[in-house]
């Protein structure tokens, strides 16, 4: 019997263990529940910051829609107000020089075109072009090819801007002297009852494009002043004489600066047997109608401008928006100014404004 005797005292031991395994599962379990409740209470918390965040996010979006709206009605405000002022623009006054020339004909053409030239290439069989390509043929005997011709005056079209200045001075000075005109240059001042712009346009050209004065202050004709060394590559783009003196098809210039333009008018001139010396000088010229009326007493001023844009009478741009004279400055005869300092300019026949404001250089010339 003496094997199944209990021993009470490991018993009470191992109950007062268990007791106290209870004690700590209690604890736990307290502990659980304070988790439990803390966890509930974060959620809860978690609910409430993530409802007023997305209240928050809905007050921003709807500031965004606001602040949207009204940058359109701002726009629309300063459409308005540009609109506006360009409306009290419009009716603004000018001072113009030649005011009762027929050169500067506000029905018609005002002032010569670069681009008249080469558009009348469209129809090979017009007495225009044919008078044209006489004109050429007296001073390039050996152009007889026709893609020739046209690339000549699509050269022209690219670099002619000086030359219609040169050739707008001349109208000017010749006007009313018709018949002293034709005597002096060969050919009527006025064809088809306009002015005969295109054949004293192409004649100074030809006589005189990449003339100037060499170091011994004699006349040179540089072949190669608008030729590029390179090859055509198939891009559409040749040029007029390379350096083996082989003629190709070129159809860009170079251009020419202002006082140049005075030496090729000068050397026309003698050319022509006319005694007349043009003088050319840099000047400062504001929009103001004083200064301009003084300027322009005896003398003609173009501006050589650079990177700009061109407006119509009503503010409207005459140039789609794009900027003009990029890459090479475009030569302009000034004709007048506006109180609201502007440039009346006269460009590819037609009249237009220039705005100092929408032009990154401007340098003026005086030609007496």
């Amino acid at each position: 019997m003496e094997i199944l005797k209990v021993q009470l005292d490991k018993v009470k031991t191992a109950g007062n263990e268990l007791f106290g395994y209870r004690d700590k599962i209690s604890v736990c379990q307290s502990n659980i529940e304070t988790i439990y409740k803390n966890l509930r209470s974060k959620i809860v918390c978690e609910e409430q910051i993530g409802k007023r965040l997305r209240e928050l996010s809905t007050a921003m979006e709807k500031s965004y829609e606001d602040m949207e709206t009204m940058g359109e009605k701002l726009d629309t405000i300063c459409y308005l107000y540009d609109k506006t002022e360009k409306g009290i623009a419009g009716s603004c006054t000018e001072t113009v020089s030649y005011g009762n020339t027929k050169i500067f004909d506000q029905n018609g053409s005002y002032g010569g075109d670069q681009f008249a030239p080469a558009a009348l290439a469209e129809d090979k069989e017009s007495d225009e072009w044919k008078d044209l390509v006489a004109i050429i043929q007296n001073t390039y005997p050996n152009i007889k090819d026709p893609e020739e011709t046209e690339a000549l005056m699509q050269k022209l079209k690219s670099e002619g801007c000086g030359y219609v200045a040169m050739v707008n001075m001349i109208f000017i000075e010749y006007e009313g002297r018709e018949k002293e005109f034709e005597e002096d240059f060969g050919f009527p001042m006025y064809k088809n009852g306009e002015l005969n712009y295109n054949e004293l346009l192409v004649d100074i050209y030809c006589r005189t494009d990449n003339h100037n004065k060499n170091w011994l202050g004699k006349d040179k004709y540089y072949k190669n002043e608008d030729y590029t060394y390179g090859t055509d590559e198939g891009d559409g783009f040749f040029y007029w004489l390379n350096f083996k003196n082989r003629r190709k098809l070129d159809e860009t210039g170079n251009g020419q600066d202002c006082e140049t333009m005075a030496y090729r008018m000068n050397l026309y001139m003698k050319e022509k047997g006319v005694d007349r010396k043009v003088k050319v000088e840099n000047v400062e010229l504001s929009p103001d109608h004083l200064q301009y009326t003084q300027l322009t007493d005896g003398k003609y001023v173009v501006v050589s401008a650079k990177n700009f844009e061109l407006f119509n009478s009503d503010n409207s741009s005459a140039t789609g928006g794009e900027r003009v004279g990029t890459e090479m400055r475009h030569v302009m005869i000034v004709t007048g100014v506006t109180s609201d300092g502007r440039y009346i300019v006269s460009t590819n026949g037609g009249k237009f404004y220039l705005d100092p404001k929408e032009c990154e250089s401007m340098e003026f010339y005086a030609y007496s």
